[in-house]
């Protein structure tokens, strides 16, 4: 047992064993009560067959793990230097009753354990910049939630930050926005324009590709257009629109096969559910986080909205399990910039806007206003946690960026239907060149082959009309940049039908007046700048999400492109860092390696089920 006790000594000096446990403080603590308990049950099953027997295999025990973990902690230095200790430690212990040596036994190992994870693990990380993006965050909401002290870590970042509005340019399409935000330039030259797409069609670089180039470090968590993942160093876990599950590093996979079942109608089995508390555990998760969602896993979608499949406890828990593994990602890599997104926020307000803001005329039972009208500042208050951990994980040094890529507001009224344009494209058979996006009664459409001429498809929508009284049923417009935009005329009222194309149809297979959908975007987006580098004092003149990227770029001091569209917001700055701000400038920072014909062809079932649930594709 000797030997086998000094193998496993020299076992984590050299590399050989890695325990997955060992990633983390809540590894380290499991990982102590497991070894307390066992010592126990090795000293009472030696003094089954006699007190020397009992001595001799605690002792032997006792050594071998305490010499074990001060190597996986320490190196070889910690597994001689724990391992001589315990010896002469146990050894003086010699004339105490067996109960006795078992205490010790067991207090020691679990000091020693509990002890390595202030030295294997640091508290916080030393990160210059975090950016984080809170899909869809309103003011009006943050607001009315201070007030009633449900936001916290809100308060206590507008104390010592700096608060401001940044103005949003139509279409307010979260891809474009975000990519907007990471490039500094407008969807013109950054390429993205709707939904559809992957990573490998955004031209322009984003910030954490410019610092990467710099031979800074840089880790992504949740950001859209980032599938598939292209990184050599860091982390980067894509955004919820990836149509597969791939991450970097592979070991945060598990987030991504969570999400893929964000709308499961079946419980997921007790295996999957093992599994993945285990690498959420070995990744960072805390318990709560880690039972939270392991939890709600275990059962199917419960809650249903005018027909809408959405399980808030999935988003709430979701948010809290991502904080703390983008926290556990900081800690071991301690890159120089780290960016967090998550969308939760921008979902429940389409999904319960109506039942946050109730009109008389909605007429909602009290059991459904019970139920649902706590959604939304429910989410806000996750995020409010959410950002506890992460600000609580980064040195007081850390400058933050909180930010929304636009805002939203009560909408979803039965005069303001939404189009079912999937439907009406097929009717039309222009499904197989034009893709839409809904954006409340807008519809914005765009051709799948660059070359296509729009003006046909126009002449096809405008000739669609309501039935019996005739007129056009849509007011249809090409856009400057490409593509069209489409939306409902009021002639709908006492219309019994339309004509579309060929087909005669019901008004409401085409529009769909149920209001399900009641929370609407907004061209506001909120800005919260805070840290060492931010004067609490300062006042954001006019800013744009063009200014984020020049912003987060001046913070790491590097060299600002001047073909970039937005400005650094310098008015934020202390002095100190105003004068310290790099004054080097480059023309350009080039394009991004891009194929333009390289994204999907068709896009995955699972992220259509998303978008229809949030009202982006009808």
């Amino acid at each position: 047992m000797l030997s086998a006790a000094a193998v496993l000594c020299l076992l984590p000096s050299f590399g050989w064993f890695n325990p997955v446990f060992f990633e983390t403080a809540q590894g380290w603590f499991l990982l102590g009560l497991f070894l307390i308990l066992l010592t126990w049950l090795v000293g009472i099953l030696g003094s089954l067959r006699s007190e020397r027997m009992a001595w001799v295999l605690t002792h032997a025990w006792f050594v071998a793990l305490t010499a074990f973990l001060g190597g996986v902690a320490f190196g070889a230095p910690g597994a001689l230097v724990s391992g001589s200790f315990s010896a002469m430690l146990f050894q003086g212990a010699r004339a105490y009753r067996p109960i006795t040596r078992f205490w010790l036994a067991a207090s020691l190992t679990g000091a020693v354990c509990f002890g390595a994870v202030f030295w294997a693990l640091p508290l916080r990380a030393d990160v210059r910049v975090v950016v984080i993006g809170v899909d869809g965050a309103t003011w009006a909401i943050i607001d009315d939630l201070r007030a009633e002290k449900r936001l916290p870590t809100f308060d206590r970042l507008l104390e010592s930050g700096v608060r401001g509005e940044l103005e949003v340019t139509p279409p307010t399409i979260s891809p474009v926005l975000w990519t907007t935000i990471a490039t500094g330039v407008s969807s013109k030259r950054h390429g993205v324009v709707d939904f559809w797409g992957s990573s490998r069609q955004v031209r322009a670089k984003r910030f954490w590709e410019i610092a990467d180039e710099y031979g800074m470090s840089t880790g992504v968590f949740g950001y859209l257009m980032t599938w598939p993942p292209e990184k050599r160093d860091g982390f980067l876990v894509p955004g919820w629109l990836a149509q597969g599950e791939e991450t970097i590093p592979p070991t945060l996979r598990f987030l991504k096969e969570i999400e893929g079942l964000e709308h499961a109608t079946r419980p997921v089995s007790l295996g999957t559910r093992t599994l993945w508390a285990w690498d959420s555990l070995r990744q960072g998760g805390t318990a709560n986080s880690t039972w939270g969602l392991i939890r709600v896993m275990s059962r199917p979608e419960q809650s249903l909205v005018r027909g809408r499949s959405h399980d808030l406890d999935r988003r709430v828990a979701s948010t809290g399990l991502w904080a703390d593994t983008f926290c556990h990602q900081l800690r071991r890599g301690q890159p120089d910039l780290a960016v967090f997104y998550q969308h939760h926020v921008d979902a429940v307000e389409h999904l319960f806007f109506a039942y946050h803001e109730p009109r008389e005329s909605d007429r909602f039972s009290p059991s459904d206003l019970a139920e649902y009208g706590p959604a939304i500042p429910r989410i806000y208050e996750a995020t409010d946690a959410a950002l506890e951990r992460i600000s609580g994980c980064v040195s007081e040094k850390t400058d933050l960026i909180v930010l929304s890529d636009h805002g939203q507001q009560r909408g979803g009224s039965s005069a303001f239907p939404m189009v079912n344009s999937t439907t009406l494209l097929e009717l039309l058979d222009l499904d197989e060149e034009v893709r839409a996006t809904n954006i409340g009664a807008l519809v914005l459409l765009r051709s799948i082959d660059p070359s296509f001429d729009f003006k046909p498809a126009i002449a096809k929508l405008q000739q669609v009309q309501f039935l019996p009284r005739g007129g056009p049923a849509f007011d249809v417009r090409l856009r400057p940049e490409g593509g069209a935009t489409l939306s409902p005329r009021f002639s709908f009222y006492g219309a019994e039908s339309m004509q579309v194309g060929g087909h005669v149809v019901s008004v409401e297979t085409i529009l769909d007046r149920s209001d399900r959908i009641s929370g609407t975007h907004t061209n506001r987006a909120i800005i919260l700048l805070a840290g060492p580098s931010f004067d609490p004092g300062a006042s954001l003149r006019a800013s744009t999400l063009l200014d984020i990227a020049p912003t987060t770029l001046a913070l790491l001091r590097l060299p600002l492109a001047e073909d970039l569209e937005g400005r650094v917001l310098k008015e934020a700055f202390v002095p100190g860092v105003q004068s310290d701000l790099s004054q080097e400038f480059v023309q350009t920072y080039g394009e991004r390696d891009f194929d333009q014909d390289s994204g999907p062809t068709e896009m995955d079932e699972k992220i259509k089920r998303k978008l229809k649930a949030l009202g982006y594709v009808q």
